[in-house]
């Protein structure tokens, strides 16, 4: 149960740096 947990909680988290770099990308593509 905690494995499962801390599997779910791993990808949340790297889901979510990868929603910050594609962000990032974004707003260099547009000069900022």
């Amino acid at each position: 149960m905690e494995y499962s947990f801390n599997h779910i909680f791993s990808l949340k988290l790297s889901n979510f740096f990868a929603k910050i770099i594609c962000y990032t990308i974004n707003l260099r593509n547009f000069g900022l």
